[in-house]
């Protein structure tokens, strides 16, 4: 018998229907066919991921039914609708349909139903989407599945947690960007690329109407507006006129507040209407790239309109445009784009303006651009709209001539004449009276939009704010009489922030030169330009001669090394005893090819590698990295770190912009979990081929850096590549040895000095020109015989087998590249079975049942079976071939079984003395470093060993490794690499 209440329910429902002029539409007959659509409409037209589309929207009928009866009405209890509501849509005989859609909260959101019913008022079709009676301006903040959550970590760069709230993780981090959009779909889409959105049910729902009429940020927004936040608004793209000035109002209101908070900037993002109306129509449309590249070129918003005088028209027609314009020239065309939705009556009056703007403030070319899209936008003729913009240019100039000439003679800056003709009646513009006036003295350059003043021993930046201001300043001298009725006044008619940006953009270009041609080879020092001669046979030997400063050499760098041969070395000596000797040659050779990177390479190839420099605590890198530092004058160093090459490989060129004058790269702090792997920027960086850089109003340029990269590291880096690709672009320098106030020698201490890294007049008086001494003899002996980085194969094999297990089983077993061998994987496979039997990884019971223990290290599982093998072992020597053996027999071409005396050491090695495992003296102390899990070394053979325990013997402490065999500690020496392996 089925639940009279919920027959009652529905009952009341449907007698309350108020008959409508036109019956409901209905979108979808069946559950399936709703079903079905609703998936294509998420999945297929609005590009979101299936994955998030099954964890977020949930398909339902009106009644749930179970055992034949009525149970619930999911729908309705969805809404929170009433027996008395009178729902347009529930006056209905047969069942219908929803697609409900929650927050993480678990919270009502919004639902799509199956019909669409008929709105008298406004003569037309309702959308058929509801939100539940209560929720007003609810924010949609969906749930986010582990594989969405690892897309979005990708793009970002973030570490969000693939479990626990995913909106309390992006609150408590405001670095995270979030985009706002209106509606489910266009957020769900941003979402599956990679974004963090969040959707509004429209645009009016970014803020708030209080009691007192004033509007305040959306509190469910005003949870993510901490300082650091940047806010990405990418509404739909209407062209109703009205819809464009409600909407342009809402952004600019809503802008407006959330960028008053303290710390929180706000972009615009914008497209071309005939890409797509909202942002998943412009991904569909256009692709993803679209998308991308509206994000990357979003407009900043600026809470004052641009420093422009805008005509009426255009305020009232598009107010959103004057917020965002950071720029005249986006403003103009923003609006030149959209003027087809504008009335006929007013179009006229907006071009008038249009044209008359950019007289006033844009190059020919871009006024050339201007009046072409204003003709694609209004179907006006190329002639009429090159008429009217003649005709505004002559009155312009008339109105200017007379008083610009007069001002011109009193500045006595009329050019000079050559002939007889009229030449000396031309007229100088503005930013050619800035550069006469104040742009001579000296010796300029532009680099990347960026001016610079001649020292007398280098270029120093000088910030545009300055350079603005004394522009400003002689604009303020500047002015012209008028006479008006009768009346004469005077006005300033250079006073206005577009005048002196021009004039500033003006010298800009008169200064600029390549970049390319900055830092160049050789070393800028205080007392000259440390120069490269090149002589020898093969023009390999390095001579070096000291030189006079000079304003033709482009250091952009303030020299603080004096060039001195004589320098004593014994300070400089210190602080390199963070090294071995054959470690400090690697180091100083790599930093010396920052003097002359284009010929080493030219000797060299791609000998020169990044090194990742990795120690823990006072290790005395830093103090190293100082030192460097100052040798290219604090600001010569640059300092991009690994996040920032995954920054640019998301699409975010401005991060490594800084290496397009960069001649060495040194980043003092990179995050743990950035995958060395996924770098293929890093990749591209280090072998010096073509990358570009950004700026902001700066197009794209195209640079090969010229620098060589270190990389500090607290931590083992991410590294699943194989062998070739790691060991043809990276080295590692173990910085193993610690530096203390009160060292103890028996720990490998050395005594620290804080004058190394704190004092930097004794870093310049007493260091730098013994290193710099280093620097020179680093070079010449790079130069002739390269470099061997043989000393940070071990370091490097410790990452290799932190990274992979397999590579701990290569070196165990012997198992290295061989050209013209042949391993069958059966072969393979039994050792390896053994190798995890040995490390108790692997137990097999009495029945022949295969227990595995838990995969330690994430992304590196175990092999469980002979069938994985060439996948997972072809990742790490990728120059191997899979190969038939014989009968339904495969085999790996390329590698090949050696002894592991073959594999360790040149040296035949001895077995370790046995020892007897009995009860030792139980006050003796186990030392830490031979704590269980750690490696120990072997004194006389130097063969590594795994610590699986200590064991207490009659003579001492005995290591017992994963294979049984017993060594007297006594015989054994701490592991040299100081990093943990975590095996």
């Amino acid at each position: 018998m089925q639940d009279t209440s919920i027959l009652a329910q529905r009952q009341e429902l449907e007698t309350s229907h108020v008959e409508q002029p036109k019956p409901k539409r209905v979108l979808y007959k069946t559950f399936d066919e709703f079903s079905e659509g609703i998936r294509t409409e998420f999945v297929n037209d609005s590009k979101i991921d299936l994955q998030l589309f099954n964890s977020v929207v949930q398909i339902v009928s009106d009644m749930q039914i179970e055992h034949g009866e009525a149970v619930a009405n999911p729908i309705a209890e969805f809404l929170g609708w009433k027996q008395s509501d009178s729902q347009a849509g529930f006056a209905l005989r047969e069942s219908f349909f929803a697609a409900l859609m929650h927050n993480e909260d678990s919270s009502s959101w919004q639902a799509k139903l199956n019909y669409q019913t008929w709105n008298a008022d406004k003569e037309r079709y309702n959308k058929p989407y509801l939100a539940p009676k209560g929720n007003g301006s609810k924010a949609y903040l969906p749930p986010i599945p582990e594989s969405i959550r690892q897309i979005i970590n990708n793009r970002n760069g973030a570490e969000i947690p693939l479990e626990g709230s995913f909106w309390n993780f992006v609150e408590q981090n405001p670095e995270i960007p979030i985009i706002l959009t209106e509606g489910a779909k266009k957020a769900l889409c941003a979402i599956s690329l990679g974004y963090v959105a969040i959707a509004l049910y429209g645009a009016s729902c970014l803020t708030k109407k209080q009691e007192d009429g004033k509007h305040i940020v959306n509190p469910e927004l005003k949870r993510f507006s901490q300082p650091g936040r940047e806010f990405f608004i990418a509404l739909d793209r209407d062209e109703k006129p009205e819809t464009m000035r409600s909407v342009g109002y809402a952004v600019k209101q809503a802008a407006e507040l959330l960028s008053a908070q303290e710390g929180v900037s706000v972009r615009i993002v914008l497209w071309e209407h005939s890409q797509g109306k909202g942002l998943d129509d412009l991904v569909t449309q256009s692709g993803k790239e679209a998308f991308e590249d509206a994000v990357k070129n979003a407009i900043a918003f600026s809470s004052s309109a641009p420093a422009i005088e805008i005509p009426q028209c255009l305020k009232e027609l598009f107010p959103a445009e004057i917020g965002v314009a950071s720029a005249t020239k986006e403003y103009l065309f923003s609006i030149a784009k959209s003027l087809k939705a504008v009335d006929v009556s007013k179009r006229d009056e907006c071009v008038n303006g249009l044209l008359a703007l950019a007289i006033e403030h844009l190059s020919e070319l871009d006024s050339e651009s201007l009046v072409s899209e204003i003709q694609a936008s209004t179907k006006l003729g190329k002639k009429v709209l090159k008429a009217i913009s003649k005709k505004l240019e002559t009155e312009r100039n008339q109105a200017r001539l007379e008083a610009s000439l007069k001002l011109q003679e009193s500045l006595g800056l009329r050019l000079a004449s050559s002939s007889d003709d009229d030449d000396d009646d031309a007229i100088k513009t503005f930013p050619q009276m800035v550069s006469d006036s104040l742009y001579k003295k000296d010796r300029w350059i532009c680099v990347a939009g960026k001016l610079y003043r001649w020292t007398g021993s280098h270029y120093m930046h000088s910030d545009d704010d300055v350079e603005l201001a004394r522009i400003r300043g002689l604009a303020d001298t500047i002015k012209e009489k008028k006479v008006s009725k009768g009346e004469v006044f005077y006005v300033y008619p250079y006073a206005t922030p577009s005048q002196v940006r021009s004039a500033l953009d003006w010298v800009k270009i008169q200064f600029a030169v390549p970049f390319e041609d900055c830092n160049p080879s050789g070393l800028n020092c205080t007392n000259g330009v440390l120069q490269i001669n090149y002589t020898g046979e093969r023009g390999n030997v390095a001579e070096f001669k000291l030189i006079p400063h000079t304003p033709d050499l482009y250091y952009l760098y303030e020299p603080q090394a004096t060039y001195d041969p004589s320098a004593s070395s014994e300070d400089c000596d210190r602080m390199m005893a963070a090294l071995e000797q054959p470690q400090q040659n690697v180091l100083m050779k790599v930093i010396s090819a920052s003097m002359d990177l284009k010929t080493v390479r030219k000797f060299h190839g791609r000998n020169i590698k990044a090194l990742l420099t990795i120690g823990v605590g006072s290790n005395g890198k830093d103090t190293i990295r100082e030192a460097v530092s100052a040798v290219f004058g604090g600001t010569g160093l640059t300092s991009a770190s690994l996040e920032d090459f995954q920054q640019y490989d998301f699409g975010r060129k401005f991060p490594l912009a800084k290496l397009a004058t960069s001649r060495i790269n040194w980043a003092s702090e990179n995050r743990k979990g950035v995958s060395l792997d996924d770098l293929p920027s890093l990749k591209t960086a280090i072998t010096g081929e073509e990358l570009v850089f950004e700026l902001k109003g700066i197009d794209e340029k195209p640079f090969n850096p010229k620098a060589v990269f270190l990389f500090n590291l607290n931590d083992i880096p991410t590294l699943k590549a194989g062998m070739n690709a790691i060991d043809s672009r990276l080295a590692v320098i173990a910085f193993d040895k610690t530096f203390a106030t009160n060292p103890d020698p028996a720990k490998g201490e050395i005594q620290a000095d804080p004058r190394f890294k704190y004092d930097r007049d004794f870093l310049r008086n007493n260091v730098l020109s013994a290193f710099l001494n280093r620097m020179v003899a680093a070079f010449q002996d790079l130069l002739l015989n390269g470099i061997n980085y043989s000393c940070c194969d071990e370091a490097m094999q410790e990452i290799r087998i932190h990274n992979s297990h397999l590579f701990e089983f290569a070196k165990e077993t012997g198992l290295t590249p061989d050209r013209g061998s042949i391993v069958p994987i059966k072969e393979i496979w039994e050792k390896l079975e053994q190798f995890y039997i040995d490390t108790e990884t692997l137990r097999i019971d009495g029945n022949g049942s295969r227990i595995w223990a838990e995969d330690v290290r994430p992304g590196d599982s175990y092999v469980k079976g002979a069938n994985q093998i060439w996948n997972r072992l072809s990742k790490l020597f990728p120059q191997c071939k899979l190969v038939d053996v014989g009968h339904r027999q495969k085999g790996i071409k390329g590698l090949a079984f050696n002894s592991v005396e073959q594999v360790d050491s040149p040296v035949e090695q001895a077995e370790p003395t046995p020892a007897k495992e009995v009860e030792a003296p139980l006050n003796e102390r186990i030392p830490s470093w031979a704590q269980a899990g750690c490696c120990v070394v072997h004194k006389r053979t130097k063969a590594i060993i795994r610590v699986k325990e200590i064991v207490r013997a009659a003579d001492g402490l005995v290591v017992k490794d994963p294979t049984g065999n017993l060594t007297a500690l006594s015989e054994c020496e701490p592991e040299r690499l100081s990093i943990s392996t975590g095996r």
